[in-house]
């Protein structure tokens, strides 16, 4: 989408990118690390089309259980600007940590970056997460984006690597 000569000087700052990778140090290096960013506060009353724009949790426990479904040793890193919400939600499935301390958006940030795999929610947060992934293999996304509960296409991303879920 940019060309690459005027990103390439982007970096995360060393400090974030230590700090995510000494969270994902708790994960097993032979698992494939599935991000699975939430976003919660900022959507609660923001409406496009004149309905809510936050993600139902079905969608993220469709993909889960695609991942689990189709992929070997998926282990899933759960990223929301709300952990405490979603804590009870993933008691299915044991191979997750959900980031409970709240080490600020930049490690959050830094972690998508360190993943293979992600879940996106449709914030740009998370879009621009995905994007400077540096071992990208696969990413879901919602379809429509914003438009999500009115199955009013809003694009953000188009790129034949990516799948959309709705």
């Amino acid at each position: 989408m940019f060309e690459p000569e005027h990103i390439k000087h982007l970096k995360i700052k060393k400090g974030l990118i230590l700090k995510a990778q000494e969270i994902l140090n708790k994960v097993a290096t032979n698992n494939k690390n599935v991000f699975v960013h939430i976003t919660k506060g900022d959507f609660n009353n923001f409406l496009v089309f004149g309905k809510q724009s936050l993600l139902p949790m079905d969608y993220y426990h469709n993909l889960i259980r695609w991942f689990l479904d189709n992929t070997e040793k998926p282990y899933f890193i759960i990223l929301s600007d709300e952990p405490e919400s979603i804590k009870n939600e993933f008691d299915y499935f044991d191979n997750k940590l959900i980031v409970e301390h709240n080490y600020g958006y930049g490690v959050d940030f830094a972690i998508m970056k360190l993943c293979e795999y992600g879940i996106l929610s449709a914030s740009t947060f998370s879009w621009w997460g995905a994007y400077f992934m540096e071992k990208r293999k696969l990413i879901f996304y919602p379809k429509y984006w914003l438009g999500f509960h009115s199955k009013e296409e809003i694009p953000l991303w188009s790129e034949s690597k990516l799948w959309s879920c709705c």
